[in-house]
């Protein structure tokens, strides 16, 4: 068989497994590597039939890269994170663009095979993206031998991409409230200079479910300089969900807060917690909160905080906002009267 002249726009490379592959430069028996890369141009055919395995479109367009090869002539080579396994290298491609792609794809294999490798690639590569892309992959497969180097690079790593991604990892593994995991994430909420990165910790800290991770969430909900930092601690308190006195203090301070979304995360921490310590801060703030939602959100934490003020009540049940008035009337029927709303959650997760 025959095929007419054409040209590679995105590139091919395939292995012949059968019979004798032809074009113009040669013939390519069972065990050869071509690779054709983009621009590239034959006439291919078969006087006898060939079988090929074929993958298209994976290259970069710049890619300018001919290989033809018999891989008979090439010895095997011990594959270092899969003890038993040897592997037939036909190609090295040293941009970081390409390196990235493969770390992405190891990351979607939901294989453990490739954690020893990744792990490598996120401490010792030269690229920031391709560091990253690591991270990403370790906490898509909750890579627990991986903890340590992931708490190294949330806190070292000198490109805020990658220390925001590996606080991403930590805070998604299912041992995230490992110590390690914590003391790293607090070390990133407290000095990090990144904004995204000390949210992420934030958010990974919640995660963690940890109750030593209360300190430094209660000390970035009182003096972070970052609504959205302030906002996603009050979460993850909340979502710790322990009553605790620090937890408290934090949360409660943010009542006082300029932005209207930390102020409803706070008060939906609250009513998470339930702590009775909370209840004078929630009384006030009931009296001076303007908008309608996080007036709902502190009717909630009033009545799981223990409270039963009928005078507040009375008010409440008067109030010109229906939504308060319909949050007063679950009240009544005491704290299992209400969902879990509001639920805040932090923003979507960082992306490779």
């Amino acid at each position: 068989s025959r095929f007419s002249p054409h040209t590679h726009g995105g590139g091919e490379e395939f292995l012949v497994l059968d019979g004798v592959f032809q074009d113009e430069h040669g013939d390519f028996p069972a065990g050869s590597y071509v690779r054709n890369p983009p621009t590239s141009r034959h006439t291919p055919g078969s006087g006898s039939g060939c079988i090929l395995f074929v993958k298209l479109w994976q290259f970069d367009p710049a890619d300018r890269k001919e290989i033809k090869l018999n891989t008979g002539d090439i010895p095997y080579e011990a594959a270092a994170s899969r003890p038993g396994v040897e592997r037939l290298p036909l190609f090295r491609d040293d941009a970081p663009m390409v390196r990235e792609a493969a770390v992405i794809a190891a990351g979607r294999m939901d294989s453990t095979s490739t954690v020893a490798a990744l792990t490598r690639t996120l401490q010792h590569d030269d690229a920031a993206s391709v560091r990253r892309a690591a991270a990403w992959a370790l906490g898509q497969l909750d890579a627990h031998s991986a903890t340590a180097a992931l708490a190294t690079a949330a806190t070292g790593d000198a490109d805020a991409g990658v220390r925001e991604m590996s606080a991403w990892a930590l805070g998604n593994a299912d041992d995230a409230d490992g110590s390690a995991a914590v003391t790293a994430l607090g070390t990133a909420l407290r000095k990090d200079s990144d904004v995204d990165v000390r949210e992420t910790a934030a958010w990974a800290l919640g995660k963690s479910g940890s109750e030593a991770a209360t300190d430094a969430l209660a000390s970035a909900a009182e003096s972070d300089q970052s609504t959205r930092v302030r906002g996603t601690a009050a979460w993850a308190m909340g979502h710790i969900g322990h009553a605790d006195s620090r937890a408290v203090a934090g949360l409660t301070h943010l009542l006082g807060d300029s932005n209207d979304d930390t102020r409803l995360r706070a008060a939906w921490a609250l009513g998470q917690i339930g702590d009775n310590l909370a209840m004078p801060s929630i009384r006030e703030a009931l009296n001076r909160e303007k908008n309608s939602d996080v007036r709902r959100a502190l009717v909630r934490a009033f009545v799981k905080s223990g409270g039963d003020s009928s005078q507040l009540m009375t008010g409440l049940l008067n109030s010109g906002d229906p939504e308060v008035r319909e949050a007063a009337v679950r009240s009544l029927a005491g704290a299992r009267a209400f969902n879990p709303w509001p639920w805040p959650w932090p923003r979507p997760r960082p992306w490779p």
